[in-house]
């Protein structure tokens, strides 16, 4: 692992806490911003990591924040970081606890507030990042891959075989 911090995406406003963290972060760690340009600018997404260089770009990281914007939402990126085995830091929100995230478990759920006092910590104690990451991935190959997680998949197979009088319930 070679990259402290990594910021990937976005630095819209509808993304308030990852726009702060950076910011408090960014003044104290050395950190890597990799943009996002956007899905619609195919000379502009060239310029951006994807697939396997991305993956890569995530498991160079330490530690990789990711929120779920205004709305709180889980989002890929919250799967992306630990299942790159890089330690996931994100806000604490309903929907990350059911995914199954707890704070210095297999995350670090962190606000302005305590950001850096949780970091710098984790960078005294390298096993502890470690274990936090190595249970983060752990938790996303339990929980959240495709094989795991094959409801839409289910979904199709059904409805590829729907008779005219059925309908999925």
């Amino acid at each position: 692992k070679v990259i402290p911090v990594l910021f990937t995406g976005s630095q819209a406003p509808h993304y308030p806490w990852r726009n702060g963290i950076n910011r408090i972060i960014s003044q104290h760690y050395p950190t890597l911003q990799s943009p996002h340009f956007g899905w619609f600018n195919e000379k502009a997404t060239a310029r951006m990591p994807s697939g396997q260089a991305y993956a890569r770009l995530l498991n160079a990281a330490m530690f990789a924040p990711a929120c779920g914007t205004i709305a709180n939402e889980v989002v890929r990126k919250h799967f992306e970081i630990p299942a790159s085995n890089t330690c996931l830091i994100t806000q604490r929100t309903p929907a990350l606890e059911a995914a199954g995230f707890v704070d210095q478990v297999n995350c670090v759920f962190a606000d302005d507030t305590d950001v850096l006092d949780k970091l710098d910590w984790l960078f005294e104690h390298p096993d502890e990042r470690q274990r936090i990451s190595q249970a983060g991935h752990d938790l996303f190959h339990a929980r959240h891959t495709i094989q795991v997680r094959d409801q839409i998949y289910q979904w199709f197979r059904l409805h590829q075989q729907l008779q005219p009088h059925q309908r999925i319930i």
